[in-house]
């Protein structure tokens, strides 16, 4: 994150993917949530279901810099959607904007996550539509839809749950 926010994209790519790549090789892209008590039932520990959240919070991190990353450059993202298991933390929206305001999350959990995660998701889209070589030869109506369609999907639900609070 510091070569990114220094400026230095190509360093920043390199730590990037290889960063990626660890967190491949550690299970950190598919979305495992144990309850108490399949940790009961399986012998499973309170050591490895906080394992298993730290890589679901880095696997979040990583997909957020990635699209960030590729947006920036140009160059396809390290992550791509359909080798990961894109579900949001439980209650994520929920907590994000319970107060009713953008800026203050009331979770700790949520905190380190810089921006809002479905709008990654959104990134990521995006990005596959603009630089991908078959979005070359579609238009970009064609495709899986356009990027206004998608933030304005985004925006709707960010005034439904900033209605609801306030």
């Amino acid at each position: 994150m510091y070569q990114l926010f220094s400026g230095n994209l190509q360093v920043s790519a390199m730590c990037h993917a290889i960063a990626c790549c660890i967190l491949f090789m550690l299970g950190g892209h598919v979305c495992t949530q144990p309850t108490s008590q399949d940790n009961r039932t399986h012998g499973g520990t309170d050591r490895e279901r906080r394992t298993k959240v730290q890589l679901r919070k880095l696997f979040w991190l990583c997909y957020t810099f990635d699209n960030v990353l590729a947006l920036r450059t140009g160059q396809p993202p390290c992550i791509d959607d359909q080798h990961c298991d894109l579900t949001l933390p439980s209650g994520y929206a929920d907590m994000l904007y319970s107060e009713g305001d953008f800026d203050a999350a009331p979770s700790t959990t949520l905190c380190l996550f810089p921006g809002d995660l479905r709008l990654s998701i959104i990134k990521s889209r995006t990005c596959k539509l603009l630089y991908s070589s078959q979005a070359q030869k579609l238009s970009m109506q064609n495709s899986c839809g356009s990027p206004a369609s998608l933030t304005a999907s985004w925006r709707g639900g960010v005034r439904r749950y900033r209605s609801s609070t306030v």
